[in-house]
């Protein structure tokens, strides 16, 4: 039932919401199989199914939910429309999902009355059917573009009459052992429970309220449900004074504003395009005036825009007259206050003469993404005009101190000036303004954002420059997408009915758009199931002195706690190292670390029980960075010799320049959409358990179980159909979920559920590895590199993990795809307390690419020659010799980069950058291209094995099983394609099973992208000795049908079940001496970005992507571009968005979707092309194909040089061309602050 609540409600606030639209309803079961019944068969899931627009599925339902509403709402749809509403999902899924929504929904055929009739007319509620149009301006749909046959009308789903408006208008109240809901109708009403219980709270849309629940900030049990008050959902216009009730919604206020007449009055442009970037669709349809008002945060977007315009609010207490109240009287008194009394309602919002024309108006907002995101800093800038003078002007600035501030020194600044002189006077401006914000915020960032947003209102006033333009205008940055793949289609000698090369949809993919595939959270509930809810570390280290239980076990419903002194069998764990222990016993190592659980009959009452536990602390001192960890010598073991090829220290006493430098990759959270969740059941017997889990590594979790409980291996079933996502993050990181449940189960004897929250899924596991990475580099005038030394630093965190296999792969990868005679890299493992980090998706060759790249770079602007002349001059060539010492086979590296150049049209679009650069001053591009090779092969090489099982049943159907996990890379639609082919069979013969350790055991781990080409053999010899075994059969009987001939064989007692096996090439690597083989193959690839960059405020955009993947021969070309787009896009966020942070004491900030900004639909290239490399079969593989997850993810690191080179132009304007030292990830702040001031 994923993604149902948005269908219903428009956004997603569960239980509470559900209490306020549902009143005293239901949601019928009827209803619910009646929609899923719909769904499967609905055109968008359809059209999503066959464009190839899933992966693993978890969001997917969530986004056609989404579409399904704006349909429903809005059938004539432009592609800005899709975005728009999509700006309020976020998933892994490849992002080619917005084209394909785009061109499959779009109109020009106008519904007849008819047709509009006839799509209610069977309808129970009649013409109130939310299909009933006729009061709508214009209703189109256009279906002339797709290959699908739509739904008629009348095939649509009816909103359920249960779920209808009751006529009752009565106050409701609900009341819970906890809860109590009030729900009036009349302002009376409101007003009266207020005055009986006065410490409540007035919800008007509840899409803040998570945030204090989940805190346990509320601080009340009551509240009140002012959105059915009709007295206050009123919008009008009164003596030009616009009048808004604070029960009407964002998106209500929205649409009023967009239907002023036009030309629209600066103040309604002004509120506009600041509503449009407040939080997303979703949000806006619920959230309200008076609750965002009220809500006080000094992040608001609109509270100081209202300032601005002088708006007032009109308040009311039971009994009581109307009082009004301007907010920019110092309404606001500090984060979440103002200055009313706990008594006091607010009814309506004023805004005097909103349709004045002698003023202009202007909002800027900026964020840490583009779009569904909270404000770094915002303003709103009014001046009021007297001829072509200044009369007078206003400026409310937020974001920079608890509340909204007026810069009235600087309003003063502008008064009296002429409007044709006010870009002259900048400087003179900006100065009152730098002294009034420097006094409030010592963030220098927040300071220029605040010049940068009056350098904008000025400009576009005067509007003589160029690039000054009218701020409510969208900028081209919001153009539309473009998406082009190209691949080849498979060999015209394959026969129609074998699957293999052919763009064939995922498996599950109708049940997954349709919300019906389980993943484990959607399991059904056993009976006496427990709930399992962590007490967690508050501080990055410290000895534990005590931990008081006595409150939380009298929590009704707790069963009991458990820790460290209840482990059965070892309490440490650990891949490599064992030196990580499950509980902590004796001390906490980071902020986040499990200490204990509480098991109780419900989750609220194990999330309850777990905050009342008390832990008494001795603290001591935090290391929480990797330059802490130096100065204190603070490091893991790490036995890895230096890789050294050439002659490295001779090297540079021969070369004429050398230089030195220096950067730093941050930390990323692997944020897959499913959380960390298993469900143990015990099963009574020898102590046998099974565990449903969300994971990718069944073998090092069965054994991490075994030893927790102190049973065999043999007795620990772990089981698992499909994950949520997974990016390296479910290696190891699941064992702290299911270690716990299978302990409770097993003392217990009860089914345990643990399914973690986002807050405590990010605070409780690893992350990608920080890097500080060194580089001395030797090279001549003309930029030939002769030598190069690197050292390594990473930030393991508190335990080991698997941060050496992380930092070998960083070491062996160092060289990217150059050729450089005498290079040496040594790695250092950085000892910290901060979370155990673990693998992620490229493992640390992404952090190994941004330093070879960073260092081509300033090789390239010492010698005054483009990068990418650079690049190509030291591109690998074939039986070139790596810096690990291999032979280069089948080096396929140049052709890509030729390929990409060709495609994107390189010359082209340098002209265009240079063009553009000279033309504006606050607006610059950069221009970048990178090739990229990545080893492929699992090292050690006792990895690269894998089983298969093939089970074959009398009625002809087979179901595959077999070692590798479903993670959303589309594993078992590839292995599915590989039996069908080997079989003769069509695919929908073939069932996969669940990855299931009592099935296949000892199954290697689901990773380095490696795991399609061993199971591929695996499925293959399975295959082959199954037909071997029919082989006489089918001689005997030539022409009889799959189904006849299994039955055949069967009734011959042959065996119609066949365990297939592996064993594939690898790497040999040992990096204790630095010899060996490094893996069996490169995947290589190339790709070009354009971005664009606001110097004023530190944003960008990506205007265009182009890649070139060789990926061999392809098994199935959709899935593989969809990686492609997918790992592009999570490693965009890598050198982006994606920036960890900590307090000073080590607590983790970043903490969830709040503080925590992965890529959004606005954050994709607005030209993205994605082509695989042509004529580029691969012999070290079974079918020619390449491991492809996550070669991709480390061409964003184009989208970093790209911005790097951006903000060199505009440092190059200012007159500083020397290079400079940029970190990822490159946020807006890094940007900004690069930029010149």
């Amino acid at each position: 039932m994923r993604g149902l609540g948005i269908v219903l409600l428009g956004l997603q606030q569960y239980a509470m919401l559900m209490i306020r639209y549902v009143s005293r309803y239901l949601l019928s079961v009827r209803f619910v199989s009646q929609f899923f019944d719909y769904l499967l068969k609905d055109e968008i899931n359809e059209s999503l199914v066959r464009s190839h627009g899933i992966q693993c599925g978890f969001c997917t339902p969530g986004m056609v939910m989404t579409l399904f509403c704006l349909l429903r709402n809005k059938p004539n749809l432009t592609q800005y429309d899709v975005e728009e509403a999509l700006e309020g999902e976020f998933g892994k899924e490849p992002w080619d999902t917005v084209w394909i929504l785009y061109t499959r929904y779009g109109d020009d055929t106008v519904l007849s009355p008819e047709e509009q009739a006839e799509s209610y007319s069977d309808c129970p509620l009649g013409e109130k059917c939310c299909q009933n149009k006729s009061n709508d301006k214009e209703q189109q749909t256009d279906l002339k573009n797709s290959e699908f046959s739509p739904n008629h009308v009348t095939q649509n789903v009816i909103f359920p009459p249960e779920l209808t408006r009751s006529s009752d208008k009565t106050m409701k109240i609900f009341k819970h052992s906890e809860w109590t809901w009030i729900l009036p109708f009349a302002l009376s009403d409101l007003l009266d429970a207020k005055a009986k219980f006065p410490d409540s709270k007035i919800v008007m849309g509840a899409t803040g309220i998570s945030y204090f629940l989940h805190t346990g900030k509320l601080g009340t049990y009551t509240l009140i449900d002012g959105t059915k008050v009709s007295d206050l959902q009123n919008i009008c216009v009164k003596d030009n004074c616009l009048e808004i009730g604070s029960a009407v919604t964002m998106a209500t206020l929205e649409q009023f504003l967009k239907e002023v007449e036009d030309p629209k009055p600066s103040a309604v442009m002004a509120m506009l395009s600041c509503l449009r970037w407040i939080a997303a669709g979703q949000i806006r349809n619920a959230a309200t005036i008076g609750g965002h008002i009220m809500t006080a945060d000094s992040r608001s977007d609109l509270n100081p825009l209202l300032i601005t315009l002088r708006a007032s609010i009109v308040v009311q207490t039971n009994g009581g007259k109307e009082k009004e109240y301007p907010l920019f009287k110092n309404f606001f008194t500090g984060r979440f206050k103002t200055c009313l009394s706990s008594e006091d309602v607010l009814i309506k919002v004023k805004i005097p003469e909103f349709k004045k024309t002698n003023c202009h108006i202007g909002f800027y907002k900026q964020a840490e993404r583009k779009g569904f995101d909270y404000a770094i800093a915002n303003a709103a800038c009014m001046i009021r005009l007297s001829e072509h003078t200044v009369d007078g002007a206003t400026i409310c600035v937020g974001g920079i101190s608890d509340r909204p501030v007026m810069l009235e020194k600087t309003e003063e600044a502008i008064k009296g000036k002429k409007t044709d002189a006010l870009s002259l006077d900048v400087q003179e401006i900006l100065k009152p303004a730098t002294q009034e914000v420097s006094v409030l915020c010592k963030d220098k960032y927040k300071q220029s954002l605040v010049n940068g947003f009056l350098i904008k209102f000025l400009e576009s006033i005067t509007k003589d420059k160029k690039e000054a333009s009218d701020p409510h205008e969208p900028t081209h940055w919001l153009a539309p997408c473009s998406s082009t793949q190209v691949f080849e289609d498979a060999p015209t000698s394959q026969s129609d009915i074998d699957p293999l090369r052919r763009p064939l949809p995922q498996v599950t993919s109708h049940n997954l758009v349709s919300g019906q595939a389980p993943f484990v959270g959607d399991m059904p509930r056993f009976k006496d199931e427990l709930y399992l809810s962590p007490v967690c570390s508050l501080k990055a280290h410290a000895k534990i002195v005590s931990v008081d239980t006595s409150e939380a076990l009298k929590e009704a419903g707790v069963i009991g706690y458990y820790n460290h002194t209840d482990v059965i069998g070892q309490n440490w764990f650990g891949l490599i190292m064992k030196d990580e222990e499950l509980f902590a016993s004796e001390e906490v190592h980071c902020y986040g670390q499990m200490i204990g659980v509480i098991a109780a009959t419900s989750e609220a009452v194990a999330v309850r029980a777990a905050r009342l536990v008390k832990v008494t602390y001795e603290e001591l001192t935090p290391i929480l960075t990797i330059e802490d960890a130096i100065k204190e010598n603070s490091y893991h073991p790490y036995s890895a010799a230096p890789i050294e090829k050439g002659e490295v220290d001779p090297a540079f006493s021969k070369v004429e320049i050398v230089e030195v430098g220096e950067v730093s990759t941050g930390s990323q959270e692997h944020f897959y959409l499913e959380p960390l969740s298993t469900v143990a059941i015990p099963k009574m017997e020898d102590g046998e358990m099974e565990i449903f889990l969300s994971h990718q590594s069944p073998s090092f979790l069965q054994q991490s179980v075994a030893t927790l409980l102190n049973i065999p291996r043999s007795r620990v079933i772990v089981r698992q159909r499909r994950a949520g996502g997974a990016f390296g993050g479910k290696q190891m990181p699941p064992f702290k979920v299911a270690g716990p449940a299978a302990l409770v189960a097993q003392i217990t004897g009860r089914p345990v559920r643990f399914v973690l929250d986002r807050h405590l899924d990010m605070i409780m596991t690893g992350k990608r590895h920080p890097y500080l990475m060194k580089y001395k580099v030797g090279f001549d005038k003309e930029g030939n590199i002769s030598v190069a030394d690197f050292d390594i630093y990473s930030n393991a965190g508190y335990s080991t993990d698997i941060s050496p296999a992380v930092m070998t792969k960083s070491l062996m990868t160092i060289d990217g795809c150059y050729s450089i005679p005498n290079m040496r890299v040594k790695g250092h493992l950085c000892k910290t307390n901060t979370p155990t980090n673990t693998a992620f998706r490229g493992l640390g060759a992404p952090q190994a690419v941004v330093g070879t790249e960073t260092m081509i770079y300033h090789v390239a602007k010492t010698v005054g020659k483009l990068q990418e002349e650079i690049r190509q001059k030291h591109l690998y060539k074939e039986n070139d010799i790596t810096l690990c010492k291999m032979v280069m086979e089948n080096c396929n590296v140049q052709k890509c980069w030729e390929a990409c150049k060709k495609q994107c049209q390189f010359e082209r679009l340098q002209c265009e950058v240079t063009k553009f650069n000279s033309e504006n001053q606050y607006r610059k591009r950069g221009l970048a291209m990178v090739p990229v090779k990545f080893p492929l092969g699992f090292n050690p090489l006792f990895l690269n094995q894998g089983l298969a099982l093939i089970n074959v049943y009398l009625d002809g159907s087979v179901k595959l099983t077999h070692g590798g996990c479903e993670i959303g890379q589309g594993l078992n639609t590839n292995m599915i394609q590989v039996a069908s082919s080997c079989l003769g069979i069509p695919v929908t013969k073939i069932y996969t099973g669940d990855n299931s350790t009592d099935v296949i055991a000892n199954a290697t781990v689901t990773g380095a992208s490696s795991t399609s080409d061993i199971i591929a053999v695996a499925v293959t010899n399975g295959c082959k000795e199954l037909l071997e075994r029919l082989k006489p059969f089918r001689e005997e009987n030539p022409d009889i049908s799959w189904e006849e001939l299994v039955v055949k064989a069967y009734f011959n007692r042959v065996n119609l079940s066949v365990l297939g096996y592996s064993i594939t090439e690898g790497g040999s690597w040992n990096s204790e001496t630095a010899t060996g083989h490094p893996c069996n193959y490169y995947t290589y690839g190339a790709g070009c970005c354009v971005a664009e960059i606001d110097c004023l405020t530190g944003d960008h955009q990506i205007l265009s992507m182009d890649i070139v993947m060789d990926v061999g021969k392809s098994l199935n070309p959709a899935i593989d571009i969809g990686q492609i787009e997918g790992g592009f896009i999570q490693g965009y966020g890598m050198m982006t968005l994606e920036n960890m942070k900590w307090t000073p004491e080590g607590v983790q900030i970043s903490n969830g979707p709040i503080n925590y900004k992965i890529p959004g639909v606005r954050n994709i290239p607005r030209e993205f092309r994605v082509s695989l490399l042509k004529d580029s079969p691969n012999p070290k593989t079974l079918y020619s194909s390449k491991g492809v997850g996550e070669p991709p993810l480390l061409l964003s690191v184009a989208v970093y040089l790209a911005l790097k080179e951006a903000i060199s132009s505009a440092r190059k304007s200012g007159g500083n061309s020397e290079n400079f030292r940029l970190d990822c990830p490159v946020t807006a702040e890094r940007i900004g602050m690069a930029c010149p001031h």
